[in-house]
């Protein structure tokens, strides 16, 4: 009876998946000015290798100062950094410089294997240049990883639409006020 309709309709769903699927590699997405504060550029992301851990884009047309960064976003609360030692929330024009050349100190040297923050001396973190003080904003983050079931997969963070993330803890596992998992949301993606 309405077999041939049903049919064509479940052709024309597939059709419109595969060249979805096809172009989103191509599909330029407009960064909205009111998330990020930044200039709306365009970006292209093509497709990433199952094999790099995570891609983002390589464009630096959208610059950030980091100065400026801060000044845009004092007194946001995402950007103030936990003090371990006192327990108190510091300011972010403290911390924020300290704690990313930790960040990407540790990278570099590759200790952010097991999720854990790195601490660094003035002296090591002075070894780290960011190339005129400048950040550069990116729109999304893709990330390859093994499932449960030890299959191969890739998520896509994009801030504006998909900024929820979970990941192993890092923390104690004999604690037993300790959580397995972290629990996050995306605000921005950067790169140096």
């Amino acid at each position: 009876m309405h077999t041939p309709g049903i049919a064509k309709e479940v052709l024309h769903q597939r059709l419109v998946h595969l060249t979805t699927q096809r172009s989103a590699s191509r599909t330029k997405i407009e960064m909205p000015k009111h998330l990020t504060g930044h200039k709306s550029l365009k970006e292209v992301l093509p497709a990433t290798s199952p094999i790099a851990h995570h891609h983002i884009s390589a464009e630096t047309r959208n610059r950030v100062e980091i100065a400026d960064y801060l000044d845009e976003n004092e007194g946001d609360p995402a950007l103030e950094v936990r003090n371990q030692c006192s327990e108190m929330f510091l300011n972010n024009l403290q911390n924020f410089v300290p704690q990313l050349l930790n960040h990407l100190l540790a990278r570099l040297l590759e200790l952010d294997r097991d999720g854990t923050e790195q601490e660094f001396s003035d002296e090591e973190r002075a070894t780290i240049i960011i190339e005129n003080n400048r950040l550069f904003c990116h729109q999304v983050l893709r990330i390859n990883y093994t499932t449960y079931d030890n299959q191969w997969s890739q998520d896509t963070i994009n801030p504006r639409t998909r900024p929820d993330i979970m990941m192993l803890s890092g923390e104690d596992h004999d604690d037993e006020q300790s959580h397995p998992y972290w629990y996050a949301q995306v605000i921005e993606i950067f790169h140096v």
